[in-house]
C-alpha cells in the first residue's frame, strides 16, 4: 500500500473512532438539515459507542477504495457508510442524540463544561448531496467563541505561531517537524498538548526542564535549548487566572471585546509561546539525542550518512500519552543510542570528566624533537621516563634518578606503551608515540564528545549480523548481535584519496575478480608506463577494450577501458565484497600483504583492503575452507549473491569500545575530529567542566587543543 493510501487509511480509522463529543457538532449540523442519511450516520457513531467495530469495518471498506487510488475525501465518505453498517440500535441512538443536541449556533443552550472541553474534530459530517464533497472542515474561527476566552485566544495565537520555526531564539526546529506540529494542531483545532483547561501541566513542563539540565550527562550541550528563556515562559504561565477569562463569549464580537483586556491577551500569548517552546525543545532534544547535533555532510565532505531522528509525530504522541511522573523524561533520554559502544563511550566521558587540578598542572609533556631511540642521550629522555611513569608504564627505584640515556628499561616501557595503545611497536619514541603520550584529559574529553556524536549518526538498529569498518583503527569486525565473530586489519585510502563514511549492505562476494581500472588511475598513474613500455600491459595481465587514444582523455574520462584479469597479481587479490554505493568503494584482497604489518595503514585509492579476506568470505557466505580454496584454484571469475544482505558500516571512530569492553583511542589520521568538535561547541563544554572543577590552568589547555 502506498504512503498516500496509508495516510488515508489512518485518517479513516481516526474519523470512525469519534464518539459522543466528537460527533456532537456533526450531529447538530445534520439535525439542522433534517437529512435522514446524515442523521443516521452520525447517530450510529454516538449511539453505538463501539469505535473498534466501526474502525474494523471502515478499514475493510477503505482498503478497497485505497486500492482504486481514491481521494481521501471519497475514502472518508465510504468510512461513514461503513460506520452506518455497524450501527447498533440506531433508533435508540437517534432518540438519545436528539435529547442531547441543539443547533450549533445556540451555544448558550449547551452545557458550558461540555462545550469548553470537547476535543473538536477536524471533520464535520455534512449532508451528502449529489456531486458534492460530503465532508467539510470546522475552521477555528467558527468555534473559537464557544471556548473559554483564555483558551480561545491562546488557540488563535497558536495558529499564528505554528508557522514559525522558532519561538525562542536559538531553538530552531526543522521544516518536517514544524509541518508535523502544525498538522497535529490543525487536526485538533489547536488544542494544547501541554495545558489542560488553560492550566499548564507543570509536571510535564518540569520534566522537559530536567531533561535539558541533565543533557550534559549524555554529551549534549544544555545551552542549545535556552533553558533560561524556557523557565521564564513557565514562570509567566503560572499567573493566576481571572475567573472572567474562563467565561465562554458565545460570539466572535464578544471575544474581540474580551481580547482588549491586556492581561488576558498577554497571558494567552504567553501560553501559546510556551506551548510551542516546550514542543520545540522536545523536538530539538530528541533529534540531537537520536540523530546528532550536526549534519554529517556539513562537517566532513567525505561523510555520506543521513541519520534518522525520532519522528515528530511519535514525540507528540508520547507527550500526550505519557502521564506518570518521570515517564516523559525517561522516554526522551532513551532517544540517545542504546548500543554498547555508545554506553561505553558515555561512561568513559563521565569518568574522564572528573578532572583534578593536579592531573592537569602536574602532567609532564615531552617536547618535540628527534626520535628517542635506544642509546640516545638527552634531557628529553628524563621527561620521557617521567611521563611513562605517570602513565603507569615505567617505575624507577626509590633511590635512583631518571635516566638521561634511553636504556633497555626505557625502550621496554616505550614498547609496552605502544602495544597498549595500538601503535607500531618498535621501542622508538617518535612523533606518533610522543603525540599519544602527551594527550591529556581535555583531549580525551574532546575525542569522546566527537565520537559520541558519530555514534548518534549510526542507525540505532544495525542489524543482528553486520560488518563494521573503523577507518581510524584500520580494522574490520563482523558482529552478531554484540559479539565479534571476526576481526581483521585493513588498509584504507591515503590522505588524498580518503575512504568516505557511509552505510550500505553487502550483496555479492566475487571470487577471482577482474579489476576494472578507474579513468583517474589510467590517466594519472598508468599513462606514462603504457607510453614508454610496450610490454607493460601484457606483463601485468591487462586487457584493453577499444583503441588507446590520449587526445581526448583526462583524469575523469578515457575513451577506452582497461581491466586486469583474475590471478595472483590482480590488484584486488582473490576475492572482493560488493555493496553498491555512489563512491565505488568496496572491500577486497590484495597482493601487497606487507602493508598489514604497518601501524598506520592508509595506502589505497579509497577502497578497503582486508587482511586474510578468505576468513571474511567464509564468515559471510558460510563456506568451508575447502570450498573456498576450490573456487580460487579454479581461476574462474564467479559472483555469489548473499542469501541475506548484510549491513556494512564504513565508520571513522577515533575512540571506540574494544572486545574487552574498554575504550581505545586512535590517531585522527584524516584530521576529521576538529571540524566536528567546532560544530558541537566542544570548547564551551570543556570550559564548563573546567569551571565546575575550578581548574583555571585547564582553560589554556582546552583552548589550545585542536
Amino acid at each position: 500500500m502506498s504512503q498516500k493510501s496509508k495516510f488515508m487509511l489512518g485518517s479513516i480509522i481516526i474519523a470512525s473512532s469519534f464518539v459522543v463529543s466528537h460527533a456532537t457538532y456533526a450531529a447538530s449540523d445534520a439535525n439542522n438539515t433534517q437529512t435522514p442519511q446524515a442523521v443516521t450516520t452520525v447517530t450510529a457513531i454516538v449511539g453505538a459507542q463501539q469505535p473498534d467495530i466501526a474502525a474494523q469495518k471502515a478499514k475493510a471498506e477503505a482498503e478497497k477504495i485505497a486500492a482504486k487510488k481514491s481521494t481521501q475525501a471519497r475514502a472518508l465518505a465510504i468510512a461513514l457508510k461503513a460506520v452506518e453498517l455497524a450501527k447498533i440500535e440506531a433508533a435508540e441512538a437517534a432518540d438519545k442524540t436528539q435529547a442531547l443536541i441543539n443547533p450549533l449556533g445556540a451555544a448558550t443552550s449547551v452545557q458550558p463544561n461540555f462545550m469548553a472541553y470537547a476535543d473538536f474534530p477536524k471533520i464535520a459530517f455534512n449532508p451528502i448531496k449529489p456531486n458534492k464533497n460530503p465532508l467539510t472542515v470546522y475552521k477555528l474561527h467558527n468555534i473559537v467563541h464557544t471556548l473559554p476566552a483564555l483558551d480561545g485566544l491562546t488557540r488563535q495565537n497558536l495558529k499564528k505561531l505554528a508557522k514559525s520555526a522558532s519561538v525562542i531564539d536559538g531553538v530552531k526546529i526543522w521544516k518536517a517537524e514544524r509541518k508535523t506540529l502544525q498538522r497535529k494542531l490543525i487536526l485538533n483545532n489547536y488544542k494544547s498538548f501541554w495545558f489542560t483547561d488553560s492550566v499548564l501541566n507543570m509536571s510535564k513542563a518540569q520534566e522537559i526542564v530536567a531533561t535539558v539540565e541533565n543533557a550534559e550527562n549524555f554529551g549534549l550541550r544544555p545551552a542549545r535549548y535556552k533553558l533560561a528563556e524556557l523557565k521564564q515562559l513557565i514562570a509567566a504561565a503560572s499567573t493566576k487566572i481571572d475567573p472572567a477569562w474562563m467565561q465562554i463569549p458565545g460570539s466572535a464580537e464578544k471575544l474581540k471585546q474580551l481580547a482588549k483586556d491586556e492581561a488576558l491577551s498577554k497571558l494567552a500569548l504567553n501560553h501559546a509561546k510556551l506551548e510551542m517552546a516546550l514542543s520545540h525543545v522536545a523536538f530539538a532534544y530528541s533529534r540531537h539525542a537520536s540523530a546528532g547535533q550536526t549534519i554529517p555532510s556539513s562537517v566532513d565532505r567525505n561523510n555520506d550518512v543521513h541519520p534518522e531522528a525520532t519522528p515528530a509525530a511519535m514525540i507528540l504522541n508520547n507527550i500526550k500519552m505519557l502521564s506518570k511522573p518521570g515517564e516523559l523524561q525517561s522516554w526522551l533520554e532513551a532517544q540517545n543510542p542504546q548500543s554498547p559502544q555508545f554506553k561505553a563511550l558515555l561512561a568513559e566521558f563521565k569518568k574522564q570528566s572528573n578532572i583534578s587540578p593536579e592531573e592537569i598542572e602536574q602532567a609532564i609533556i615531552v617536547s618535540a624533537g628527534r626520535s628517542l631511540k635506544a642509546g640516545i642521550k638527552s634531557k628529553r629522555v628524563i621527561k620521557l621516563a617521567m611521563r611513562l611513569e605517570q602513565l603507569g608504564f615505567y617505575k624507577k627505584t626509590a633511590d635512583a634518578t631518571y635516566p638521561e640515556v634511553a636504556n633497555a628499561d626505557i625502550i621496554a616501557s616505550v614498547k609496552a606503551y605502544q602495544q597498549d595503545n595500538d601503535l607500531f611497536v618498535d621501542g622508538i619514541a617518535g612523533v606518533n608515540t610522543l603525540n599519544a603520550m602527551n594527550y591529556q584529559k581535555p583531549n580525551y574529553l574532546k575525542t569522546l564528545l566527537v565520537n559520541l556524536e558519530r555514534q548518534r549518526w549510526m542507525p540505532h538498529d544495525r542489524g543482528y549480523k553486520h560488518v563494521l569498518v573503523n577507518q581510524a583503527e584500520f580494522r574490520v569486525r563482523v558482529y552478531e548481535d554484540t559479539k565479534v565473530t571476526h576481526s581483521a586489519r585493513v588498509v584504507i585510502g591515503k590522505n588524498k584519496h580518503q575512504t568516505p563514511i557511509f552505510y550500505n549492505k553487502i550483496r555479492t562476494v566475487v571470487v577471482n575478480p577482474y579489476w576494472n581500472i578507474p579513468a583517474s588511475i589510467i590517466y594519472n598513474e598508468m599513462r606514462n608506463k603504457i607510453n614508454t613500455d610496450p610490454t607493460y600491459l601484457a606483463r601485468n595481465n591487462y586487457q584493453v577494450s577499444g583503441n588507446i587514444n590520449w587526445s581526448k582523455a583526462n583524469r575523469r574520462y578515457v575513451p577506452f577501458s582497461i581491466r586486469q584479469k583474475p590471478g595472483a597479481s590482480n590488484a584486488l587479490g582473490r576475492v572482493k565484497f560488493l555493496f553498491p554505493n555512489r563512491h565505488s568503494i568496496y572491500m577486497h584482497d590484495t597482493p601487497s600483504k606487507s602493508l598489514f604489518a604497518r601501524a598506520s595503514r592508509a595506502f589505497s585509492h579509497g577502497c578497503v583492503r582486508v587482511q586474510n579476506p578468505e576468513l571474511l568470505a567464509l564468515n559471510l557466505m558460510g563456506w568451508s575452507q575447502e570450498k573456498y580454496d576450490g573456487l580460487v584454484s579454479a581461476g574462474k571469475n564467479r559472483h555469489f549473491a548473499l542469501k541475506t544482505k548484510i549491513p556494512v558500516y564504513m565508520t571513522y571512530m577515533t575512540a571506540n569500545m574494544n572486545e574487552q569492553g574498554e575504550i581505545s583511542y586512535f590517531r585522527d589520521i584524516y584530521n576529521r575530529d576538529a571540524a566536528v568538535a567546532r560544530a558541537l561547541g566542544v570548547k564551551d563544554i570543556l570550559l564548563k567542566i573546567a569551571e565546575k572543577h575550578k581548574i583555571s590552568s585547564l582553560k589554556t589547555v582546552m583552548i589550545s587543543s585542536k
